[in-house]
C-alpha cells in the first residue's frame, strides 16, 4: 500500500482482492489529484468501492449515477467548482468503464 494512501483507503483496501485493488488504483490517484476535502473524498471513494463490488451493469450504473449525483450536489452547494464537478463525474465514468470490462469478462 503506498505511503500516500489516505487513511480511509488504508482501512478499505484490506477487504479487496488483488484484482479489485488493481482496478481501484487509477480512481484513487485521480480522486487524490482532485484535491477534494477529506470528507468529500471519503464519500466519493465509497461510491467507487460500491462500483467495484457491482456484479451487474445495472448495479454498476446505479452506483456511478449516485456518485455523479454526489458530485452535482457538491457543485450546487458551491463546495467544488463546475470544472471540478466535471472532473469528478469523469472519474466515475472511467471507473464504470473499467467495471463494465470486468463484468463482461
Amino acid at each position: 500500500m503506498p505511503d500516500s494512501c489516505p487513511n480511509y483507503l488504508a482501512k478499505m483496501l484490506p477487504s479487496l482482492n488483488p484484482a479489485e485493488a488493481a482496478e481501484l488504483v487509477p480512481s484513487v490517484g485521480a480522486l487524490k489529484a482532485l484535491g477534494l476535502e477529506d470528507n468529500s473524498q471519503f464519500t466519493a471513494a465509497l461510491y467507487l468501492m460500491e462500483m467495484l463490488k457491482a456484479t451487474t451493469e445495472a448495479e454498476l450504473d446505479m452506483h456511478m449515477n449516485q456518485g455523479k449525483g454526489f458530485a452535482e450536489g457538491l457543485s450546487c452547494a458551491k463546495q467544488i467548482s463546475s470544472s471540478m464537478c466535471v472532473s469528478l463525474c469523469d472519474l466515475f465514468d472511467e471507473a464504470a468503464q473499467r467495471g463494465r470490462l470486468r463484468i463482461a469478462a
